[in-house]
């Protein structure tokens, strides 16, 4: 989009301008984009030049009068949806903002991916009721309202779920989910019991993708799970109270396992690591260990050189860490993630990781010119060789690449969400 305003203004002066603008508006004119267009410069802009967009997004700045103008245009050809809170804030200050554009997105009956924070259940039964060929659904439900019912509608286009609402809702919207591949329970923590887990599983026997972060059901319900759903590709039980038994039966029974995340398991042990090694190692590419574990740090060396290809994330270093990361942990370190400390703090700590491939940084006063020092940025660079990724929020990507040049070092910069959903990010990503 951005590309396309250059042209736009580089036009300006042109003879070619009335057919630049004839083809922005022509039929089979739709733009792919990712940018945040619904504050009131660029949907003026938008509207001005008749542009249509497959991608829109609500943000905290969103003029929604002319959001509703323009869906009203052109909101036959949107076929993706996201509503956005800043860094941090999930919620935004008005519970209705962006609602109205939303509602009327829906009744074109074209969305295929909605990612939408803090909306209401009766704009969640809209969503589905009128967009039958939902793909990917990401929201969290509002606490209002919360025993209204939703549809029985069946969804069999709707692979990709991840929920945050009261457990019964989410029960509900799973059982008419008849081909989910990925689905991602985030922060339910003591509400879904073994019994809930269980059915989940057997609804879903074709996983690939698993999330299931701080859920404290059993583990013997996690054993059961991986027996039923054997398909399971990507799993995530951080947080969980996954035992050494457990992790076997997962390692034995997921014979497709690629990436696996047991940070904050506080239960396991290196016996854990023995059964990866010895079943998984031929299929697993990425393990998750973070540094809040019971595993010791010559386990994990011991894993590495068993899998010289694997990649492990042992690293999570904040503020409120007291212990500084061992030189062994660094020594294996293939992904770090980083936040809520001074750039000058985490030099020496990223340096030693020698073995870096992934760096998700956010430091104390964000990502600026006067925050992240040159010199730093340039003992990071000469101390990773095999960093090729810098994951940062969205409003610090630019920043950041320009402080890249000023190495000389070709990296690639991609945006991540808030501190919570920074691990799903980091998983997806395919190293």
């Amino acid at each position: 989009m951005n590309d396309i305003a250059r042209l736009d203004s580089a036009f300006c002066v042109k003879k070619l301008r009335p057919a630049f603008l004839g083809l922005l508006s022509s039929t089979e004119c739709v733009i792919e984009t990712n940018m945040q267009s619904s504050s009131q410069f660029v949907l003026t802009w938008l509207l001005d030049r008749q542009v249509k967009v497959e991608h829109f997004c609500i943000s905290r700045n969103a003029n929604v009068k002319l959001g509703i103008q323009y869906v009203a245009m052109f909101g036959r050809h949107v076929s993706k949806i996201v509503r956005v809170a800043g860094p941090g804030d999930y919620i935004f200050a008005a519970d209705l903002l962006g609602i109205g554009i939303i509602e009327q997105l829906c009744e074109y009956g074209h969305l295929i991916d909605v990612e939408c924070d803090n909306i209401s259940v009766h704009t969640l039964n809209e969503l589905l009721v009128c967009n039958p060929f939902l793909r990917r659904l990401c929201f969290s439900a509002s606490r209002k309202n919360q025993n209204d019912i939703l549809t029985d509608a069946l969804m069999p286009n709707l692979s990709d779920l991840k929920p945050y609402a009261h457990v019964k809702i989410v029960m509900h919207l799973i059982l008419l989910c008849p081909n989910l591949k990925s689905l991602d329970l985030h922060g339910f923590r003591t509400d879904l019991s073994d019994a809930d887990f269980l059915t989940i599983a057997k609804q879903c026997r074709h996983l690939k993708a698993f999330a299931a972060r701080r859920v404290n059901c059993s583990a013997s319900a996690h054993m059961e799970m991986s027996k039923i759903c054997c398909e399971i590709e990507i799993l995530s039980l951080s947080g969980t109270m996954i035992t050494d038994e457990a992790i076997e039966c997962i390692a034995v029974n997921l014979k497709q396992l690629r990436q696996l995340d047991i940070s904050k398991c506080t239960k396991l042990t290196k016996a854990s690591l023995h059964s990866i090694v010895t079943h998984c190692a031929s299929t697993l590419k990425l393990l998750w260990l973070g540094n809040k574990r019971n595993i010791a740090s010559d386990a994990i060396i011991h894993l590495k050189s068993s899998l010289p290809f694997l990649f492990v994330h042992c690293l999570s270093v904040t503020y409120e860490d007291t212990i500084v990361p061992s030189a062994y942990d660094c020594a294996v370190c293939t992904v770090l993630r980083m936040y809520d400390l001074p750039f000058s703090s985490m030099i020496p700590i990223i340096t030693q990781c020698k073995l870096l491939h992934v760096l998700s940084l956010f430091p104390t006063g964000g990502v600026s010119e006067s925050t992240i020092s040159e010199t730093g940025l340039t003992a990071i660079i000469n101390n990773c060789p095999h960093l090729h990724t810098i994951i940062v929020y969205d409003y610090e990507i630019a920043t950041m690449r320009k402080l890249l040049k000023s190495v000389g070092r070709s990296i690639t910069v991609i945006m991540a969400g808030g501190k919570e959903n920074m691990l799903a990010n980091l998983i997806e990503f395919p190293l």
